[in-house]
C-alpha cells in the first residue's frame, strides 16, 4: 500500500524539488525535477511513503520514528523474496 502521492513528501509536505543538473541545454544547466523516493514504513504488509532524499535520511536518523514500523532483518527478508521487484537504491 502506498500512503501518499509522489507529488508531496510525507515528512515535510513539500513538492518534488528542481535541481540544476549536469546536462547543458544551449550552454546552460537545465533544472530537473527530482522525484521523491519510496520509503518502506513496513515490509509485511508492505506500506510505502514518498519522501525527499534528505527527509529519508532524517527518517533513518530517528527524527520520524513513527515512519519505521518494521523489525530488524525485515528489509533483507523482503528484498530476498522480491528479487524481481522494482530496482531501488537505498542511500544509506
Amino acid at each position: 500500500m502506498i500512503i501518499n502521492s509522489p507529488e508531496k513528501c510525507l515528512c515535510c509536505f513539500g513538492k518534488p524539488i528542481k535541481r540544476d543538473s549536469h546536462i547543458l541545454i544551449n550552454g546552460k544547466p537545465k533544472k530537473l525535477t527530482v522525484r521523491l523516493e519510496k520509503h518502506h514504513i513496513q515490509y509485511f504488509p508492505e506500506v510505502i511513503a514518498h519522501v525527499h532524499d534528505f527527509c529519508h535520511v532524517k527518517i533513518h536518523e530517528g527524527k520520524y520514528p513513527h515512519l519505521i514500523q518494521y523489525n530488524k532483518g525485515d528489509s533483507k527478508k523482503f528484498w530476498g523474496e522480491n528479487k524481481t521487484s522494482e530496482v531501488w537504491v537505498h542511500k544509506r
